[in-house]
């Protein structure tokens, strides 16, 4: 009887973790599978190892060509109209095949079901979650190339769409996953999420995700290759410098993780070919973008701040300079973080600490921070800031209708990340707070800002 689906283990000397991933399979609530191990050449007990589970299981074995060579032979001799990928040192929970196969039931012509999946320790304990369609709700060839949702173990392909597109790219030893999905999608796969996590992903020393820099690398090369494919639809095109900039960027803090200083300001440069903006407007645009990231993989925003001198360093900004730069930038990360946060109580406590502020520059800084934000500002936190700093006396009375740029600044946030309601509010706190003649100058000194600000940065989508 033709299987179902095809699981594709490719393994290269991790017979201590195999047998694992092997029974995550064996387990599964679903019983119209293969199991094929394609050992890349070990030099360990692989292949004794996997001949302990018998016939459930086909063992393949090739010279040593790279994981990218060892997928394509599983999915030459795979003989489901599905396919999945476990490596060797990841697991699959138990209804994976069962719940995904059920969408290309449900949609015949579905090519790609994606899912999310759960980061673990060597030792199988959960560090943290990935559910990626919280960013991204479609899947289109856009959101793979912005968010590039990406993990082999995440994801049920149909075999027809693997072989219509060649299968990976032995090229790529980094990204691969990246590249194959890009191209699925270019090539018309249509594709959906499952909202729960399908499988877990083994941190450890001996993984792929650890080698930073060649990841990061493999990245870079891999939209090289894509942005130069004939025949892009004219839409992508036009967004090549929008993408390579975030790109960049999340690339910088993922090295900046593995602790390669100097690589993150060699991929810090490069956003300098995507952007318009002044090294100082750049520097805050970092910063943003480096809490969101950091903020996603559990960490909070003290390790942005820990990373200014290095901004500083990458943008070039002169020492007479930073010093106006970099108390922005600790505004924000200090105060409106937890403004941002809804910790109130903290942020006017934070908020305290800039008591030495003249009202002039706080206004000033108040507003960039706006700006900058990668996360949603309501209305309901500016109004609360607004209070805050009334009653600690950093504002007067008479500035009440500075409060106006303060709004504007939350809608034209809003606009830019095509939050369409939330800026209706922020338009709408705007105009109630400026019924007065003596808010124009509010007005004027939001354009100045804004505008600046808006008119240097890469657009940002959905």
């Amino acid at each position: 009887m033709t299987p179902r689906v095809s699981v594709i283990i490719p393994t290269y000397n991790n017979a201590h973790f195999i047998a694992q991933a092997i029974e995550s399979v064996l387990a599964q609530s679903f019983d119209s599978y293969e199991v094929i191990v394609i050992d890349d050449g070990s030099t360990d007990d692989t292949h004794e190892l996997v001949g302990r589970f018998g016939a459930p299981v086909r063992y393949e074995k090739q010279a040593n060509a790279g994981v990218s060579a060892a997928r394509n032979h599983g999915i030459n001799v795979a003989r489901g109209d599905l396919v999945v990928f476990l490596d060797a040192d990841d697991t699959f929970y138990p209804d994976k095949l069962a719940r995904q196969s059920a969408m290309f039931d449900a949609d015949a012509k579905l090519g790609v079901v994606n899912s999310g999946w759960d980061i673990v320790s060597e030792s199988g304990d959960m560090l943290r979650e990935r559910r990626p369609w919280e960013e991204t709700p479609r899947l289109d060839l856009l959101a793979w190339l912005t968010w590039k949702p990406v993990f082999p173990g995440a994801l049920m392909v149909r075999h027809d769409w693997l072989v219509t597109v060649g299968g990976f790219d032995t090229n790529f030893s980094q990204a691969e996953d990246v590249d194959l999905v890009l191209r699925l999608s270019l090539a018309g796969a249509k594709a959906a999420w499952l909202h729960e996590p399908t499988a877990t992903y083994r941190q450890h020393a001996g993984n792929a995700m650890n080698n930073a820099l060649a990841q990061a690398r493999g990245i870079y090369a891999v939209l090289e290759k894509f942005f130069n494919l004939p025949g892009l639809p004219r839409r992508i095109v036009k967004r090549e410098p929008w993408v390579k900039h975030y790109t960049y960027l999340w690339a910088a803090w993922y090295l900046y993780q593995a602790g390669h200083r100097d690589a993150v300001i060699e991929f810090l440069h490069h956003t300098f070919q995507h952007t318009r903006h002044e090294a100082d407007v750049l520097v805050a645009h970092w910063a943003g973008q480096f809490v969101r990231h950091s903020a996603r993989a559990g960490a909070g925003h003290e390790e942005t701040i820990s990373m200014l001198p290095l901004f500083k360093q990458a943008a070039g900004v002169s020492d007479e300079h930073w010093p106006d730069v970099e108390q922005v930038l600790t505004w924000w990360l200090g105060v409106w973080w937890y403004y941002q946060d809804e910790r109130y109580e903290q942020a006017a406590r934070q908020l305290g600490t800039f008591a030495d502020l003249d009202r002039p520059r706080l206004i000033e800084t108040a507003q960039r921070c706006l700006l900058i934000s990668p996360l949603s500002i309501s209305a309901r936190q500016i109004n609360r800031f607004w209070s805050d700093a009334l009653s600690q006396g950093l504002m007067g009375a008479e500035q009440r209708h500075d409060r106006t740029m303060f709004h504007l600044s939350g809608f034209a946030h809003h606009v830019w990340a095509r939050r369409w309601w939330s800026a209706c509010v922020a338009l709408g706190w705007s105009v109630g707070t400026s019924w007065h003649p003596r808010s124009w100058p509010a007005w004027l000194r939001f354009m100045r800002t804004a505008l600046v600000y808006y008119l240097g940065q890469p657009r940002r989508g959905k």
